[in-house]
């Protein structure tokens, strides 16, 4: 069910975006971003990707010279980090303590003087 939630404006300023139900932008609506990156324009990994594939000579010299100077930083983007445990491990859960009963006077005195004796 695709819904119009926004309508064109006489202001030519002011967007014509349709959108659906869930709120995703719906194709023929006009860009959020009119002044963005332009369509042929080539990103940084793609122009050096077309630079290795032009000279393979310079691909083998940059892994050559990574290796060399950044043995830790290549490994790891070969492999990926090696994983950390975190105190939200499963193994090294975090405790949440309850303290049932503070509605309770009698329990909120009692909890009032550990509180104190500790601090």
């Amino acid at each position: 069910m695709n819904q119009k939630i926004e309508e064109p404006n006489e202001n030519p300023q002011e967007l014509a975006i349709n959108r659906d139900e869930k709120g995703r932008i719906l194709p023929g609506s006009d860009s959020l971003n009119p002044g963005g990156r332009p369509k042929d324009s080539k990103s940084i990994k793609t122009r050096i990707r077309e630079l290795f594939e032009e000279d393979p000579g310079l691909f083998e010299k940059f892994v050559k010279k990574m290796i060399e100077e950044y043995p830790s930083l290549t490994w790891q983007m070969l492999e990926g980090r090696p994983p950390q445990k975190t105190a939200n491990s499963e193994d090294m859960p975090v405790p949440i303590p309850i303290m049932a009963g503070l509605s309770n006077p009698k329990l909120m005195e009692k909890w009032e003087k550990i509180l104190k004796e500790e601090g």
